[in-house]
């Protein structure tokens, strides 16, 4: 009894800071919903009190450890919830080495940690949907100044080129070896000629032994085509 009334104790003086936390945190609070240093830090010192709260309840693993250590995802925990209700309502079929007061313990165990990464798994998606805000806006000006160095660098401006030169490698994708196209590149072809929007042929021919698995072969004229003048567009700015 004494350490319940102590946390609630604790909790009411908690309740007294946030008030005093929201306080401060609105006075230093800019236009819009840009986050400030300051509640930036107030943030991350309360997570790392978190952390440090909860690190006597935890575990650390290895690679290979958590690969070992079942995972109660949804088909998983709801087959472990069943079973669990089942054994408690059918003590007779529990095996004898089987503790259950051992099960219980885990059940409650992992029921209150859940309940943490709920609350967790909401903070995290709160935090991204923020980020995508200010990430797209600086996104669309770093195009912006992508698109002026460019021509700038088109026009011979000086020092433009050496700075269009650092920039330009991320927007060149990878070469696929082999001349196969992939089957997102089959369908969206076949989508592209089906609704008009290119020219082209996608020819598809299967070939089926009767002791073998078939053999496919794709013809893919438009992926072809394309892949052969992006090519000859890099060869020529390289």
């Amino acid at each position: 009894m004494e350490t319940n009334t102590q946390l609630a104790d604790i909790k009411k003086s908690a309740e007294e800071l946030k008030k005093q936390l929201h306080t401060l945190l609105d006075e230093q609070q800019s236009s819009g919903n840009a986050i400030s240093a300051l509640a930036t830090k107030t943030i991350i010192d309360l997570i790392e009190s978190a952390i440090d709260i909860f690190e006597d309840y935890g575990n650390i693993f290895t690679p290979t450890e958590r690969m070992r250590k079942n995972g109660l995802g949804i088909r998983n925990y709801g087959f472990t919830r069943v079973a669990y209700a089942n054994a408690l309502r059918n003590p007779q079929f529990v095996p004898s080495y089987l503790i259950m007061s051992t099960w219980d313990d885990a059940m409650t165990d992992f029921q209150r940690k859940r309940d943490i990464w709920g609350w967790l798994r909401q903070f995290i998606q709160l935090v991204r949907d923020g980020m995508r805000v200010p990430a797209d806006a600086a996104y669309g000006f770093a195009l912006e100044y992508y698109g002026a160095l460019r021509e700038a660098a088109r026009r011979a401006v000086p020092g433009a080129e050496a700075e269009f030169a650092e920039l330009r490698p991320f927007f060149k994708r990878a070469r696929r070896t082999g001349t196969e196209p992939t089957d997102m590149e089959i369908e969206r072809d076949l989508h592209a000629l089906l609704h008009g929007k290119k020219d082209g042929e996608v020819v598809v021919r299967n070939e089926r032994p009767h002791l073998t698995g078939g053999k496919r072969e794709v013809l893919d004229q438009v992926h072809k085509e394309r892949a052969a003048v992006k090519e000859s567009i890099e060869e020529k700015l390289d």
